[in-house]
């Protein structure tokens, strides 16, 4: 049973229960799952801490002292770790901007997208496509021509999807329909979208959460 989280994730490593395992290609599946400890080192380094080892990684430079990205010359799990925390506002830096809009983004707790883009977990929306309500489930730090389906298709190849940016973060959501007396939030199927085809209603509907559900941290990892 999937468990949904209706707050706000505090790191990239809590979307580890939301994110199907094959959603994202095997390195990345690594960087998502497993648990890294990361603190700045210096203006523009980070120090990331495994169980297999300490690490530098430079996200301007692109390099990290580890084998898979020293010796192979392949973008390696620390990397990808460290630029989807930063995406996410965990890690602190000077200037961020809407992946949507390019707005600035002013709460570091906004996983890359400013207040009007950015629907709280647990908030009722709207599907540009098909004008259906749905349930926000977690907002992702992962691109949408990154991020696959089942079958092993991006998000962004969909047709559905074409007139938004690849680029984009995935918002995974479930439609409101779905859930009932008979299927829970937890058992609905949930479904990735670019983050500009989701729209936070205007109204009154905005301030509404779908009751009774948080994100149980105390799962096992």
């Amino acid at each position: 049973m999937n468990t949904a989280a209706t707050r706000g994730l505090e790191t990239v490593w809590e979307l580890r229960h939301e994110v199907p395992e094959n959603a994202l290609p095997s390195r990345m599946q690594k960087a998502l799952r497993e648990p890294m400890q990361i603190r700045r080192f210096g203006e523009d380094r980070f120090i990331v801490e495994t169980t297999g080892g300490t690490y530098v990684v430079d996200p301007d430079a692109e390099t990290c002292t580890c084998a898979d990205a020293a010796i192979r010359s392949t973008k390696c799990k620390h990397q990808h770790r460290v630029q989807w925390e930063l995406v996410y506002g965990t890690l602190q830096t000077a200037d961020r901007f809407c992946a949507v809009c390019a707005a600035p983004i002013e709460d570091n707790s906004q996983p890359g997208l400013c207040k009007d883009h950015h629907p709280d977990s647990g908030e009722f929306v709207r599907d540009r496509e098909t004008n259906a309500t749905l349930i926000v489930i977690a907002i992702t730090p992962f691109r949408a021509d990154v991020y696959q389906t089942a079958d092993g298709t991006p998000i962004a190849a969909y047709p559905s999807n074409a007139a938004y940016g690849d680029h984009e973060p995935v918002i995974l959501a479930t439609y409101a329909r779905s859930v009932g007396p008979n299927q829970s939030i937890e058992d609905a199927p949930r479904y990735g979208f670019p983050a500009s085809r989701i729209q936070r209603f205007s109204d009154a509907r905005r301030a509404m959460r779908y009751p009774g559900v948080g994100y149980e941290s105390s799962r096992s990892s």
